[in-house]
């Protein structure tokens, strides 16, 4: 949708490709994260498992997913390979997807407290 809404060129056989590299790389950090859970006891997926902070800065480390970061980078980087946008409206793109997948991630945190 991104592709056709910048009127560039790309197959369906392209973009369909583009998704499944995505969601196979998906898949496979779920089955990592699985791994050290079971190893662990303990899932590395947010930043605050990497890095200890304060109280404040806590709630917006445990919403950043470090996963979630790695879905948009790839993201950007399929939609400079498969739709030729530019640098700026790519990350223009990653940013945005980025925003939103992190505001469905607090709504849903927030309605899971009520």
């Amino acid at each position: 949708m991104i592709i056709k809404l910048s009127e560039k060129e790309a197959t369906f056989q392209q973009v369909v490709s583009l998704n499944s590299h995505i969601l196979f790389i998906g898949g496979i950090v779920f089955f990592l994260q699985t791994i050290c859970y079971y190893v662990l006891f303990h899932y590395l997926k947010d930043l605050h498992s990497w890095v200890l902070l304060p109280f404040a800065a806590l709630f917006q480390m445990l919403i950043a997913e470090i996963f979630i970061i790695w879905s948009c980078l790839l993201t950007a980087f399929g939609l400079q390979k498969v739709g030729q946008l530019s640098g700026a409206a790519l990350w223009v793109t990653a940013s945005v997807l980025f925003l939103i997948v992190n505001s469905f991630g607090l709504l849903s945190s927030l309605l899971g407290m009520l």
